[in-house]
């Protein structure tokens, strides 16, 4: 008699397909309750993969805009359950308007024409991206309770990028921010209007576009953006958009926003040019200040728009928006990687590393010569292959330049590259991670490739780099542990280190811990010019030792608007140079974009605490009300350090003389003679 065929169950399931089919049209509340099931089912439910992929379909990440994680760490659930009000964090110099200060304490009282001043440490935006609508924490503590969703509006900043005296951000329904100049070359005299591209926006304002932002990248004084049918937006003024029509950009077989891969995968911004990678690894480039670009854009008269008129009649916020005909050059193939005879102990170690690729398989081999990653400064692009070559090239309108191989910066191990201005990176994510950052010897590198070398950062080896931010002169670390490190010149308090490096010629030479690491959780970070950003999560979870020690209370104490301020004990709540915990009152009630003060937030928010199982750690800052301290005095503070002109911005190399001292309230105060040295 035969046996019986034994009947196939749930834990028959291979993980594989369970990854691919099952997982991601499940809810959170039942990825929840599965993963309780058994220890298999946990670890495949804690698949850092899956909650990767989550992170991205949730939140629309374009891949190449969200650091990577290591397998095994959490990272990108954290990061998942984070994002529910992540908390944009800014520093450096304020000329221009760049920072996005609040006008109660913004320097001069909060006027147009604001007196530049200097930042020394992390000062929170929450509260300025003002919107109704329900929260994702709530959206998700609803989801968890199994009591569906409602509405999805949503104003969580997701993405924040840099330009060269402005800020850019994107929040999570697609919406792009910006404060700031966007070309500080000359200041703002003129009738206030977007389609000026020296209008300042004193504060983050969202710009009316015609589409759904997936991506940006913020140049020196341009921006590109990448919509979600996969289209190019490029944009010289806040009032002015055009989408690229460009066959080449637009017209391939994959294009989209159903198609997979994307044709377009990165857009890169340099100092005077814009390129994008495409899915097949070739690297378009064109040049958006030539009066080529010009002939071919949609002429003022007969563009679209405008969007964003205010009920009165106001346009000066407006947009307007048209179409850039093909303009664009598609760079020629990387060549292969060239040998060297004269070799080092150096470039010998790098020979025996590439001798290990070079016997993978011709598959193998194929893939890793396709670009996957480029990046862009001022008047070159940085290219790296799969295989981890990393490629230097030249860019200039109606010149040729070939590639330069940079065997330095390059190997089998580096994932990923940063360039701005003068410097590049290239940086390894796998363990052990490897960082290789330098500045280019007299603003190129054209036929020195070979010789050029990266500085040492002993600190920054093996730490688990996974994102490079570079200013003029100073640089931005982030690692997987969410610490972000800074070091370069600091002198309009870039660095976010207090008083280290921010006097005169002070130079950090090697990496600095910004804040007290084990308080915030950092996940991107943006640097350019003379300033400096972070999007935070919240706090790490502590020891329970750590929890007796630094015991942290939340005080009903009501500030006349219905707003609960928080107030942190211990020794370590406010340290120089730590991300603050506190919320001053001046800030309970910031202005919105038409100088109304926005609705006060609730005094609690569900799901500060996921206790039902997510993670098991604190959300901190970004389920908490009790909002960061910006710019409250501290013990060793001195005042507020104001010049007496603006510099340039952006590009600002001039002297800083003749500071003087206000007082710190939203009015402006009586200036008097200042002390050299004095700061925030």
């Amino acid at each position: 008699m035969s046996q019986p065929t034994p009947r196939a169950t749930f834990a028959d399931i291979p993980p594989e397909i369970l990854l691919e089919r099952l997982l991601p049209v499940l809810s959170v509340r039942d990825l929840l309750s599965l993963s309780q099931t058994d220890q298999r089912l946990h670890s495949i439910c804690n698949d850092e993969s899956h909650w990767l992929h989550r992170t991205r379909q949730t939140f629309s990440f374009n891949p190449h805009t969200l650091a990577p994680s290591t397998p095994g760490s959490g990272w990108s659930k954290r990061l998942y359950v984070g994002l529910s009000q992540p908390e944009p964090f800014v520093w450096g110099s304020t000329e221009n308007d760049r920072l996005g200060l609040p006008a109660q304490v913004r320097p001069g009282g909060g006027r147009t024409m604001s007196y530049a001043a200097r930042v020394l440490r992390p000062h929170s935006l929450a509260g300025q991206f003002g919107g109704s609508g329900r929260r994702w924490i709530e959206r998700l503590t609803l989801d968890l309770q199994g009591r569906g969703v409602e509405d999805k509006r949503d104003l969580a900043i997701v993405e924040m990028q840099a330009g060269g005296w402005s800020f850019a951000a994107r929040d999570v329904e697609g919406k792009v921010w910006v404060w700031g100049q966007l070309d500080g070359d000359l200041p703002a005299f003129r009738i206030a209007s977007w389609a000026d591209k020296y209008e300042r926006v004193p504060e983050p304002t969202p710009i009316p576009l015609p589409c759904r932002a997936e991506a940006i990248s913020v140049g020196r004084c341009h921006m590109l953006i990448l919509d979600e049918d996969n289209l190019i937006w490029e944009m010289k003024a806040w009032g002015l958009a055009y989408h690229h029509t460009a066959p080449a950009l637009t017209s391939p077989s994959n294009s989209g926003s159903t198609r997979r891969p994307h044709h377009i995968l990165q857009l890169s911004t340099g100092w005077s040019h814009s390129a994008c990678l495409t899915s097949s690894g070739g690297i378009f480039v064109w040049f958006p200040f030539t009066q080529g670009y010009d002939a071919n854009l949609t002429p003022k008269a007969q563009m679209n728009g405008p969007l964003g008129v205010r009920a009165d009649g106001n346009a000066s916020r407006a947009v307007m928006w048209g179409a850039v005909g093909d303009i664009v050059h598609e760079l020629e193939a990387l060549p292969e990687r060239p040998t060297y005879e004269d070799e080092d102990a150096e470039m010998k170690a790098k020979q025996d590393e590439w001798a290990d690729w070079d016997s993978r398989s011709d598959k193998a081999k194929e893939d890793g010569e396709r670009v996957v990653k480029i990046a862009s400064g001022q008047g070159f692009v940085v290219a790296l292959k799969g295989n981890g070559e990393v490629w230097y090239r030249q860019v200039e309108e109606n010149v040729h330049f070939n590639w330069e191989y940079l065997p330095h910066f390059s190997s089998p191990q580096i994932t990923h590259i940063s360039a701005q201005f003068t410097s590049l990176t290239s940086y390894s994510t796998l363990p052990p991670s490897r960082v290789h950052h330098a500045r280019l010897p007299n603003y190129s590198l054209t036929g020195a490739s070979a010789q050029f070398r990266p500085d040492p950062l002993p600190s920054l080896q093996g730490q688990g780099v996974i994102q490079v931010a570079i200013g003029d002169y100073h640089y931005a670390a982030l690692t997987s542990r969410g610490e972000m490190w800074t070091w370069g010149q600091g002198a309009a308090g870039q660095l976010g280190l207090g008083q280290k490096g921010s006097r005169g010629g002070d130079k950090v030479d090697e990496p600095q811990m910004v804040g007290e690491g084990e308080k915030a959780f950092v996940f991107s970070i943006a640097a350019a010019g003379h300033h400096t950003g972070a999007l935070v999560l919240g706090r790490k979870k502590r020891s329970d030792e750590e929890e007796e020690a630094v015991q942290v209370k939340v005080t009903s104490e009501s500030t006349g608007d219905g707003i609960t301020r928080g107030e942190h004990d211990g020794p370590t709540a406010n340290m120089p140079g730590a991300f603050p915990t506190t919320r001053p009152q001046s800030l309970n009630r910031p202005s919105g974009p038409s100088g109304n003060s926005s609705t006060p937030a609730p005094t609690s928010r569900p799901g500060e605490q996921l206790a039902l199982g997510l993670s098991h750690f604190r959300i901190g800052f970004a389920g908490r009300n009790a909002l960061p301290l910006p710019l409250e005095p501290q013990a060793g503070d001195g005042e507020l350090e104001v010049p007496l002109a603006e510099g340039s911005g952006g590009g600002d190399r001039g002297s800083r003389r003749n500071w003087v001292r206000t007082n710190r309230g939203g009015t402006g105060g009586t200036a008097e003679p200042a002390r050299q040295g004095d700061e925030i």
